[in-house]
């Protein structure tokens, strides 16, 4: 799970798998919000008392539900950035931590999944020459680990125009960002639920900013996490995946041994108008034909 934290003019927030309430950071301020929430803002007086306390004003046993979790972030500086990630301790084993102000990377190890998996929590900034900045930081990190890498966050930037609509969209911006997604060798998840993850009330703004990346190794490696429901559907999903992978495989050989068969009965044919068979001939060929039927059987 990530949270990513951002302050504007207009004070706004991204909150991402959280309710307010569970935070511990929220005061009683039942008047405020709702003529905040009639203007689309939330009431800054949360966001100073956030902002001056950081993440250690958070009852993270709330937000998970249980003690069986560990944690890890960034506080914000002024009233820009901070980031929160935090993960099932039982499933996810974390050996090291990168800190950057625009990122956090975990590297650690998952249950029943191969090898090192890095978990890059994002939060883009705004200016292009950060952006680019970022781009190539990650990228440097990437290129000096051997790891399963994994993105997640808000990157601040959208890949295509079709991903904006009532806001300006930047081609360079996006360019620069799918060059980084290319050369990182990075995959874009297809996400469920609404096309936008951001919006804004005023001028009715959206915009696609969250996104997962992730390498290729991924899709192979994990096999459903989450619901039982949903962990059901991606095991299944896999098994028809080996299946289908395991029959090509079969008929790659079932084709080559009914070649070699059929080889080997018609040179004992063409042996047999020159001289008899052998017992043990015979017996050969009479095998072969019966193996050949069953295949086809």
């Amino acid at each position: 799970m990530g949270l990513n934290l951002k302050g504007s003019s207009k004070s706004e927030m991204n909150l991402r798998n959280l309710k307010e309430s569970e935070l511990g950071f929220v005061e009683n301020q039942k008047e405020e919000r709702r003529r905040s929430e009639e203007d689309g803002d939330i009431p800054t007086r949360v966001y100073r008392r956030f902002f001056r306390q950081g993440f250690s004003s958070i009852n993270f046993r709330k937000c998970w539900g249980n003690n069986s979790f560990a944690c890890d972030w960034i506080n914000a500086e002024g009233r820009s950035g901070g980031i929160l990630s935090m993960w099932d301790a039982n499933f996810y084993k974390v050996s090291e931590v990168i800190k950057s102000k625009q990122f956090l990377v975990l590297f650690g190890e998952c249950s029943g999944v191969d090898g090192v998996v890095d978990v890059v929590n994002v939060y883009g900034p705004k200016s292009p020459v950060q952006k680019a900045k970022v781009w190539e930081e990650l990228l440097h990190i990437k290129s000096n680990r051997n790891a399963m890498w994994i993105l997640l966050g808000d990157f601040n930037v959208v890949r295509h125009q079709t991903e904006r609509i009532n806001s300006r969209f930047y081609a360079s911006l996006a360019h620069t960002f799918n060059q980084f997604i290319i050369e990182a060798e990075l995959h874009d998840l297809r996400m469920g639920g609404h096309r936008f993850t951001y919006f804004r009330q005023e001028g009715a703004k959206l915009s696609k900013l969250d996104r997962f990346l992730i390498v290729h190794q991924c899709c192979s490696q994990f096999c459903g996490y989450g619901a039982p429901d949903a962990r059901l559907a991606a095991k299944l999903k896999c098994i028809k995946k080996g299946i289908k992978k395991w029959r090509i495989s079969e008929f790659l050989k079932e084709s080559n041994s009914i070649m070699l068969a059929k080889k080997r009965i018609d040179d004992i044919d063409f042996i047999v108008e020159n001289r008899s068979l052998s017992v043990e001939e015979l017996e050969e060929r009479a095998l072969e034909l019966k193996n050949t039927r069953n295949r086809f059987a």
